[in-house]
């Protein structure tokens, strides 16, 4: 899954450690330079840890995230949410609402683990980092397969926000091909 010519975002990786409170795993900045913020088949979504973008599609963040991640917990009779985020950061969307996030309480975001949450609540932990992460869910290794990367005979395509932005300003479909668009 290659990137596509001028893939990947410049961002601000100081700010957004003061931002999150503390240093992003290595993986993440890596695929985030290289690939940018943007969709898997229009299935799964990562995000920028920073907004700035002007665009009116600009990319999907963490704090869009965190706002979205709050409806999928439970409200408390006084309407705030029973249970909180613990501080966890979210990195990913899929097309079924289910979120990725980093299990960050180890001190060392090296050894961050992901954790889904799901469109239900429910959390489930995965013991591994972002990138083995995306690339057990495509190569169909992660138990349970929660987040809707499993492409059937859909070879991955990865699209960053801006590419999708322009296709869709230029009225042409950004996942003309045939992706596969349905949740389990």
């Amino acid at each position: 899954m290659p990137p596509h010519p001028g893939a990947g975002d410049a961002v601000d990786w100081d700010r957004a450690a003061e931002q999150w409170g503390g240093a992003l795993p290595a993986d993440y900045r890596e695929f985030i330079d290289h690939y940018g913020a943007g969709s898997v088949n229009n299935l799964f979504h990562l995000a920028l840890p920073l907004a700035g973008a002007a665009e009116p599609l600009g990319p999907l963040t963490f704090a869009r995230l965190v706002e979205d991640a709050y409806y999928l917990l439970e409200p408390a009779q006084d309407g705030e949410p029973a249970a909180n985020l613990g501080g966890r950061i979210p990195w990913a969307l899929d097309i079924c609402g289910c979120q990725a996030f980093w299990e960050n309480s180890d001190p060392d975001p090296e050894r961050w683990t992901v954790l889904v949450l799901d469109r239900h609540g429910v959390w489930t932990p995965y013991p591994c980092g972002m990138a083995d992460f995306v690339l057990g869910s495509l190569q169909r290794r992660l138990e349970p397969a929660l987040m809707a990367l499993p492409l059937d005979d859909h070879p991955p395509v990865f699209r960053t926000w801006r590419e999708i932005d322009r296709h869709r300003r230029a009225g042409t479909d950004p996942w003309a091909g045939g992706c596969p668009s349905t949740c389990s």
